[in-house]
């Protein structure tokens, strides 16, 4: 199954804020939720095209050394220098747009202190400061503490940060998920009810449900009807298993 949900209602509350409420006073906003919970898919699915609209926006994966992928914000060819050399280099190189640009900085994996998360923001803000750009932050991780620093302590580089945790994914994408059970060979059906237990219980990450679904089907051996028991079972030995591993 494809873990892609599209969320468009959410991506266009997230890019008014960003584009239209300056994300505070600090031009920059903090999106989190936990790991495997669809956050980059979002970024990269939902919220970058809507935000392309209306703004000139790049991606980038501070743990992935995709820097390069910042170019196209610049006008410039593809450039694999480090994210402070690339940001004081080409920031200058951003022309006389009047559209504003947007710099989506995903620290899904690492801790953001490992990468020099906070060096690669502050690069970014004193260009923008020094180049008098309209440049808005958007900074995603799973974890609000490694963003700290940020606006904490005689180093924050922020003043008043906005921080959101992300909605885990809801109806909509369990209805699709119901629909494609329903459209698979199998020919089952499955209880809304029952699949939103199992997406609790699997901490609302969906690819640990459609692991469970996938084993759910497979464990039926022509009893249909039990379907709903038998996933339940298989998320509660996932939540044990994850358990039991930490």
């Amino acid at each position: 199954m494809n873990d892609f949900s599209p969320r468009p209602k959410l991506a266009a509350e997230f890019a008014n804020l960003i584009l239209h409420q300056n994300c505070s006073r600090s031009g920059a906003l903090i999106i989190t939720a936990p790991r495997r919970t669809g956050l980059t898919t979002f970024l990269l699915r939902d919220l970058k095209p809507i935000l392309l609209n209306e703004s000139l926006a790049a991606y980038v994966d501070i743990g992935g050394g995709e820097a390069d992928i910042l170019a196209p914000l610049f006008h410039s060819e593809h450039d694999r220098r480090s994210g402070a050399q690339l940001v004081t280099t080409i920031l200058p190189e951003l022309g006389s747009s009047s559209q504003p640009r947007v710099v989506i900085i995903d620290a899904w994996g690492p801790t953001f202190s490992d990468h020099n998360g906070a060096a690669l923001v502050r690069e970014i803000e004193s260009a923008r400061h020094r180049f008098g750009y309209d440049l808005r932050l958007v900074i995603a991780g799973s974890d609000p503490e490694q963003f700290k620093p940020l606006d904490t302590g005689s180093e924050a580089i922020f003043s008043d940060l906005q921080n959101i945790k992300m909605p885990p994914l809801g109806i909509e994408f369990l209805k699709d998920v119901a629909a494609r059970i329903a459209a698979s060979p199998a020919n089952v059906s499955v209880d809304l009810y029952a699949l939103a237990a199992a997406f609790e219980l699997v901490e609302y990450r969906p690819q640990l449900l459609y692991r469970c679904i996938e084993t759910a089907l497979n464990s039926l051996t022509g009893q249909e009807e039990l379907f709903d028991a038998q996933l339940l079972a298989e998320a509660r030995a996932c939540r044990e298993s994850r358990i039991n591993s930490h």
